[in-house]
């Protein structure tokens, strides 16, 4: 049975190599050596050093920044991405109790709204179908209303200034 390290940097017996791959892949947990106690520890590269009248850098990689260990490559799935997406539409509801629904944009808006530039523009991106009605809401309201508006509405969607 594999031995993991929890993020937390407790271990944890995993009930077989299913678990421990699931918890590997999207929990932060890390595989830990069967025999912990006669494992090699890794040791860290030495670095080089110039000799005095050494003007040039050393060619190649940086130890500490580029490995080439496949054993630290971790594999991504694409489905965890999809599954964890916030979808749940955001409610919008107005002082005589209509409510405006508005869905989560896709990718290809949100890579609109970063290219925009422009508030009207990016409301009008996050809003949708509902962009000429939410306009009419705000357009004459300070304008920490409209910045209140889109602050809640990136929130709500889980979007950030930049992915």
């Amino acid at each position: 049975m594999p031995t993991l390290r929890t993020p937390d940097g407790r271990r944890y017996q995993a009930s077989d190599d299913a678990e421990a791959t699931n918890l590997t892949l999207g929990h932060g947990y890390t595989l830990e050596p069967e025999d912990t106690e006669d494992a090699e520890q890794p040791r860290a590269r030495p670095r080089s050093r110039r000799t005095a009248g050494s003007s040039r850098p050393r060619r190649g990689r940086h130890p500490d920044r580029c490995r080439s260990d496949h054993a630290l490559s971790k594999t991504y799935k694409f489905n965890r991405y999809v599954a964890e997406a916030k979808a749940a539409p955001f409610v919008l509801e107005l002082d005589d109790g209509q409510q405006i629904s508005i869905t989560a944009p896709d990718a290809d808006t949100v890579m609109d709204i970063e290219e925009s530039g422009s508030s009207r523009r990016t409301l009008d991106l996050l809003t949708g179908e509902h962009a000429e009605q939410i306009y009419g809401l705000v357009c004459h309201q300070p304008a920490s209303v409209l910045n209140g508006l889109v602050a809640d509405l990136v929130d709500h969607f889980g979007l950030s200034a930049a992915p």
